[in-house]
């Protein structure tokens, strides 16, 4: 097993998944959002983060990248592992709506200097509004995961939908 791949909706757990596994198994931690979003929340243009991603997965031994990953130029080879982490939209927004507050009232620094901010909860535009996006684009991001789980050979897939799936999932890594 070479790459591990955490996938799923925002608030499903990628993150907190990921740098579980990876201080495991003393694989690298790649978080996709460190590399996807520049100061004042600009997008890094996808040909350039399709070139970082392509070396961060040429880099020897094991890796552990969460995120939206394939969407987003990586790519999954024979012997990796793809975990989709697909609990309910309820659940999901409920996380991102807790987190959100958490973020906003400390203040806590994501990547590249960038803060959520009070003002995106109230926002109607679901690129501005967490909870937002995660409502819309829940069940978007679930057929898109399923669809490539069905056409994924050679790659070891575990399908997440509940935390007792996840608790035995930790167990056997």
């Amino acid at each position: 097993m070479k790459n591990i791949f955490v996938v799923g909706t925002s608030g499903s757990g990628k993150s907190t998944l990921g740098r579980y596994l990876a201080q495991k198994l003393s694989y690298r931690y790649l978080e996709l959002d460190s590399l996807y979003w520049l100061p004042n929340w600009t997008a890094r243009e996808a040909s350039e983060l399709a070139q970082i991603l392509e070396v961060e997965q040429s880099k020897p031994g094991g890796m552990v990248l969460d995120g939206n990953v394939l969407s987003k130029g990586a790519k999954i080879a024979p012997g990796d592992v793809l975990i989709f982490l697909d609990y309910s939209r309820a659940l999901v927004v409920s996380r991102v709506f807790r987190r959100t507050v958490r973020r906003v009232v400390t203040r806590e620094e994501l990547w590249s200097g960038n803060r959520e901010e009070a003002r995106f909860l109230f926002s109607r535009d679901p690129e501005l509004n967490p909870v937002l996006w995660a409502y819309r684009t829940h069940f978007r991001r679930r057929d898109e995961y399923l669809a490539l789980i069905s056409s994924l050979t050679e790659v070891k897939v575990h399908h997440i939908k509940t935390k007792r799936q996840l608790r035995m999932l930790k167990k056997i890594f």
